[in-house]
């Protein structure tokens, strides 16, 4: 179960600390050179069939960014499905060579998911600090007076206060997560051009993917604009 405490004076902050994507590019690296690529299926997340398919075709529309032309993803399906390409692990560059001249292009995107988690709720008990007053009785000062003279007589009442914690139940989204990796390999020598690592929170997969791949091409374009020319 989780515990959490909140403050006697109840309020709430939120703070968002989105982590940069991780963008690594070759020193050999030109623009001029690399003008064609084709996507291939990520790797599945383990435990999650299908989680590389749908990763590729989120981060293949953001290919267009860099100003990539791009290879159908039903040709390049075709072709792995007609020839047996394995694409996942280590690659054979004979194997990527072969598979770049079929299609024509200059690079071939691979990648693998690294998490993928969609949302869900979870409770979570809160611990909220409270104080309550405990009397102590004395006596309360007043006059009296009658036929046979006058009097005082004391009844004083104040109290202290004691800190005490209640526990309640309260409901928790959590956000969907989604991690990948992705990485340009030149087609003719196997050399990795660019590699980017990314992740993201979203509302479900596809929004999490969809801001972790804007993210990762964001990052890329900004790299690629700093290379001096080639």
């Amino acid at each position: 179960m989780i515990r959490r405490t909140l403050p006697l004076f109840a309020f709430a902050a939120l703070c968002s600390c989105a982590t940069p994507a991780v963008v690594l590019v070759s020193a050999d690296y030109s623009a001029s050179k690399i003008k064609k690529v084709a996507m291939a299926p990520f790797r599945d997340f383990p435990g999650s069939a299908g989680s590389g398919e749908i990763a590729a075709d989120v981060f293949e529309e953001y290919l267009l960014m860099p100003g990539y032309q791009l290879v159908e993803r039903r040709q390049v399906d075709a072709l792995l499905k007609e020839h047996g390409f394995e694409l996942s692990g280590n690659v054979d560059p004979s194997q990527i060579k072969e598979l770049g001249h079929m299609l024509g292009v200059d690079a071939l995107v691979l990648g693998a998911v690294s998490d993928f988690q969609g949302a869900s709720e979870q409770t979570v008990m809160v611990d909220v600090p409270q104080e309550t007053m405990s009397p102590m009785y004395g006596g309360m000062v007043g006059e009296y007076g009658g036929a046979y003279g006058q009097g005082y007589a004391a009844t004083v009442g104040y109290g202290y206060g004691m800190p005490t914690e209640t526990s309640i139940p309260e409901t928790e989204f959590v956000p969907a997560h989604v991690a990948f990796t992705a990485k340009l390999v030149d087609v003719e020598s196997a050399e990795v051009l660019w590699t980017v690592s990314t992740g993201s929170d979203g509302n479900d997969p596809g929004s999490a993917l969809q801001a972790a791949s804007s993210k990762a091409m964001s990052s890329l374009v900004e790299q690629l604009r700093r290379l001096p020319p080639h």
